[in-house]
C-alpha cells in the first residue's frame, strides 16, 4: 500500500516559476489560474502530491485544457481525498454519492470568477478540526519521501475522505490503533477499545451503511446426552453447532451487523480481560467491543433494553432491530493518530502496511 509523495517536482516548480504566456495574462481568468496554481504548489500539506498535477498545469499554461477542469480534479482530491482505493479494501458508501458530490462541485466552480473565490471554495473543503490541523502541522515538519510523511499524508487523506460526508452520526473504526470512535455530527460521542484481527488474519479496511447446541441434518436440535461420541471424529462429524445466547457466549450479548462482503462484525466477547491487554490483534478478523451495549444504546437513541441484555438469560431468542437511517462504519488501517492531550502518536505498523 506504500504511495510514494512528493512535496514539489523540479519540472513543475520551473512551469509556475517561467513567465506566463497569453494564455496566463487574460485578466480574470489568468488571476484564477495563477490562483489555482499556488493551491496547487501548497497541495503537500494536504498529504496531496502536488506533481500529480504537473501534466494539466503544463496543459494549462499552453491554453489546451480550461482551468475549471484542472481545478476540479485538484479540488475533488482536496474534499474527499486521494489514494482511498489503495487505503481501503472495500467502500461501500462513496460510489453512491460520488456523481451527486461531482456534480455539486461543478455547480459551484461555475460561481467561480476571480481567484480569491477559487481560494475560498478550496478552503470550504479544509476540515474545521484540532485533529486535522495536528496532522497537517507535524506533515510540514518533515521530509517528504520519508515512512512518517507517508503514514501522515494516509491520515490526512482519510480524515477528509471520512468526514467531507457530513454524516449525522458515523462510526470510526482504527484497527492499527485498536479503538473505535463514535460521531454525531462530527463531535465524539463515544471511545472504546476494541480487539482486532490478528495479522495473520487481518480485519478487512473497509466502509459501508451462542454455550454450545448441536444441529443434524434437517436442522433439528440434538440432545448432546443421546450422541455416542466416541463414533465420531472431525472427518465424519455429522452435526452442525451454534452457541446459544448468554453472557458466556464468546459472542456476548450484542453483534452489529455490517453489509460489507466480508464476513465480518461487530459484537460483545465475553473475553473482557482482553481489553487490558496493549496487544488486542487477537481475533480470526471480526471486530470485539470493550462498550457494545453503550454504542447500541447511542445508536438506537437510549431505547436499548439493557437491562434485559445483562440479565444474561440462556437460550434467549435472538432478536434483530434495524436502526432508523444506516449508520456508515469506516474500519481504517492509519498509523498516524491523535492521542488524549492532541499530541500525534505514531503506533506500530501491525501488519506492516506502511512500508
Amino acid at each position: 500500500m506504500r504511495q510514494v509523495y512528493r512535496c514539489l517536482v523540479l519540472t513543475f516548480v520551473l512551469l509556475l516559476r517561467q513567465p506566463a504566456g497569453a494564455a496566463g495574462q487574460d485578466g480574470q481568468g489568468g488571476r484564477v489560474r495563477e490562483a489555482l496554481m499556488e493551491l496547487i504548489d501548497s497541495a503537500w500539506t494536504h498529504g496531496l502530491d502536488s506533481g500529480r498535477y504537473a501534466q494539466e498545469i503544463r496543459d494549462l499554461r499552453q491554453g489546451e485544457k480550461p482551468w475549471a477542469d484542472v481545478a476540479f480534479g485538484f479540488l475533488k482530491d482536496l474534499r474527499s481525498g486521494y489514494g482511498i482505493a489503495e487505503l481501503v479494501n472495500y467502500d461501500g458508501i462513496s460510489p453512491a454519492l460520488v456523481k451527486k458530490e461531482d456534480e455539486e462541485l461543478m455547480v459551484r466552480l461555475t460561481k467561480v470568477h476571480t481567484g480569491v473565490e477559487l481560494k475560498e471554495l478550496a478552503d470550504s473543503f479544509v476540515p474545521r478540526s484540532a485533529i486535522y490541523d495536528t496532522l497537517r502541522a507535524a506533515l510540514e515538519g518533515v521530509s517528504c519521501d520519508t515512512s512518517k510523511a507517508r503514514q501522515l499524508a494516509a491520515a490526512l487523506n482519510l480524515y477528509r475522505w471520512i468526514h467531507h460526508f457530513h454524516w449525522r452520526r458515523c462510526i470510526v473504526v482504527s484497527i492499527a490503533d485498536a479503538r473505535l470512535t463514535y460521531y454525531e455530527q462530527d463531535t465524539v460521542r463515544l471511545q472504546m477499545r476494541i480487539v482486532a484481527g490478528e495479522p495473520s488474519k487481518r480485519t478487512p479496511r473497509l466502509a459501508d451503511a451462542m454455550n454450545i447446541q448441536l444441529f443434524d441434518k434437517a436442522g433439528k436440535v440434538v440432545d448432546p446426552s443421546s450422541i455416542s461420541w466416541w463414533r465420531w471424529n472431525k472427518k465424519n462429524f455429522p452435526y452442525s453447532m451454534r452457541q446459544s445466547t448468554g453472557c458466556d457466549n464468546a459472542l456476548g450479548v450484542i453483534k452489529f451487523n455490517l453489509t460489507s462482503p466480508f464476513d465480518v462484525y461487530m459484537h460483545d466477547t465475553n473475553f473482557k480481560i482482553s481489553f487490558l491487554r496493549s496487544y488486542r490483534w487477537l481475533s480470526h478478523g471480526c471486530i470485539r467491543l470493550e462498550k457494545p451495549i453503550e454504542l447500541g444504546n447511542l445508536l438506537l437513541d437510549h431505547q436499548l433494553d439493557t437491562a434485559l441484555l445483562q440479565s444474561c438469560l440462556k437460550d434467549q431468542q435472538p432478536r434483530s432491530l434495524r436502526l432508523e437511517e444506516p449508520v456508515p462504519v469506516f474500519v481504517i488501517y492509519q498509523t498516524a493518530v491523535i492521542g488524549n492531550g492532541g499530541k500525534l502518536r505514531l503506533v506500530k505498523d501491525i501488519y506492516h502496511l506502511m512500508n
